[in-house]
C-alpha cells in the first residue's frame, strides 16, 4: 500500500511540474497578432526614384529624407489601441516626442498627423516573429516630405528632384 501512495505522490508531483510549466510558457509568449506594445527600432530605409533632371544621387536624397526627417535608431515607438508614440527629430534639431492617432485595418496603417495637409500618413504593416515592419507609402510619404519642404529652401531644393519615395521602419519587441 505504500508503493501506491507513494507512486501516486510521485505522480501527483510529476503532474503538477508539468502543468505548472506549460502555464509559465504561455505568460512568455508575446502576442504575435498585435502591434499594440512598445517596440524598439532597428532599423529605416528610404527608397526614392529621381525626376529627369535630378542632379544628386538616388543614394544622397535617400540619406537626405531620412536624416531630416529622423526617427532616432534604438528608440520606442509605443502602439495603444487608437495612439502611436514615437520620438522623432527635424533637420538635426532636439528630439521631440509626439502622439498621434492610428487605425489598423487590414494591414493598411493610417496615422493621423497633426498637421493640416498631409493631414493623414499611409503605410502598409507587415509582422512576423516578433518584427514590426511599417512602410509608408509613396503619396503619403511624398506629401510629408513636401510640407517640410515648404518650411525649408534647401530641404526644397533635395525634394525637388525626387519624383517618389517611401520609408520602411523595422521594429522589434
Amino acid at each position: 500500500m505504500k508503493t501506491v501512495v507513494r507512486l501516486l505522490i510521485a505522480a501527483g508531483i510529476v503532474f503538477t511540474a508539468v502543468l505548472l510549466t506549460n502555464a509559465c510558457k504561455d505568460d512568455d509568449k508575446d502576442d504575435q497578432t498585435t502591434i499594440i506594445g512598445t517596440w524598439q527600432l532597428v532599423e529605416s530605409k528610404a527608397d526614392v526614384k529621381r525626376v529627369a533632371n535630378a542632379t544628386d544621387t538616388e543614394e544622397n536624397l535617400e540619406a537626405a529624407i531620412v536624416n531630416y526627417i529622423k526617427v532616432p535608431i534604438n528608440s520606442r515607438v509605443s502602439f495603444s489601441n487608437t495612439q502611436l508614440t514615437l520620438v522623432y527629430s527635424i533637420n538635426e534639431g532636439e528630439n521631440k516626442s509626439a502622439t498621434c492617432d492610428y487605425t489598423l485595418n487590414d494591414g493598411t496603417l493610417s496615422i493621423v498627423l497633426p498637421i493640416d495637409s498631409p493631414h493623414t500618413l499611409l503605410g502598409s504593416v507587415d509582422l512576423k516573429d516578433n518584427t514590426l515592419k511599417v512602410t509608408l507609402n509613396s503619396s503619403s510619404y511624398l506629401s510629408l516630405l513636401q510640407y517640410f519642404a515648404g518650411k525649408d529652401a534647401a530641404f526644397k531644393a533635395k525634394v525637388d528632384q525626387i519624383a517618389e519615395a517611401s520609408i520602411y521602419f523595422r521594429l522589434k519587441r
